[in-house]
C-alpha cells in the first residue's frame, strides 16, 4: 500500500505540471531527489531552501534560485492536484524550508527498500542508482 501511495507522489512530483518546459520538470524531479535524500532529521526538522539549491547545484545543469523558489511554491498545489492526501512534503515560505508532512515515509524509505522515479530517470543529470541512505 505504501509502495503505490508513495510511487504516486514521486511520479506526480516528477511529471510536474502539463505544459511547462522540460527544464522546469527537472526542477520538481531534482528537488524530490534531494528530499528523498536527506536524513531523517533533516525533513523532519526542514530543509531550507538554499540548502535545497546547494544540494541540487552540485551536479549540472544548474538551476536559478528563482525556479526552484517558484517550483517549492507550488509543491502543495500540484501534490493536492495530482490526489497526493495526505500531504507527504510542505513548503513553508516564511521559513523557506520544506518538511516531511507525513512522517510514515520515514518508515517506509528506512524498511521498504524503495525504488523513486527520480533514480530511474534517464535525465543527463541523472544521480546514482542506489537506494536511499537510511540516516545520515
Amino acid at each position: 500500500m505504501e509502495n503505490a501511495r508513495y510511487r504516486q507522489f514521486g511520479d506526480a512530483v516528477i511529471r510536474g505540471y502539463r505544459g511547462y518546459e522540460e527544464s522546469e520538470m527537472k526542477v520538481y524531479e531534482r528537488i524530490v531527489r534531494v528530499c528523498i535524500e536527506a536524513s531523517d532529521a533533516e525533513i523532519c526538522n526542514g530543509l531550507n531552501r538554499d540548502t535545497i539549491v546547494s544540494r541540487i547545484n552540485e551536479s549540472k545543469p544548474k538551476v536559478r534560485l528563482s525556479d526552484v523558489s517558484a517550483a517549492l511554491n507550488r509543491l502543495e498545489k500540484l501534490q493536492s492536484e495530482r490526489s497526493i492526501s495526505p500531504l507527504i512534503i510542505s513548503y513553508n515560505r516564511e521559513s523557506r524550508k520544506v518538511q516531511l508532512v507525513d512522517r510514515e515515509l520515514l518508515f517506509y524509505r528506512k524498511y521498504g527498500k524503495p525504488t523513486w522515479p527520480c533514480e530511474e530517470s534517464n535525465s543527463t543529470d541523472q544521480f546514482s542508482q542506489q537506494t536511499l541512505p537510511l540516516d545520515n
